[in-house]
């Protein structure tokens, strides 16, 4: 966890926030499962 930490540590100071944000989005994205929630998106 303190390596996790300390990634997205050197990644906020090194990046814009909207491209930390953009990527952690998509990681979390990938791990959710969202048809559980009823949240599948319709395309």
């Amino acid at each position: 966890m303190l390596l996790h930490n300390r990634y997205a540590s050197m990644m906020a100071h090194i990046f814009p926030f909207s491209l930390v944000a953009w990527y952690y989005e998509s990681v979390l994205n990938a791990r959710f499962r969202h048809s559980n929630y009823g949240l599948q998106a319709n395309h």
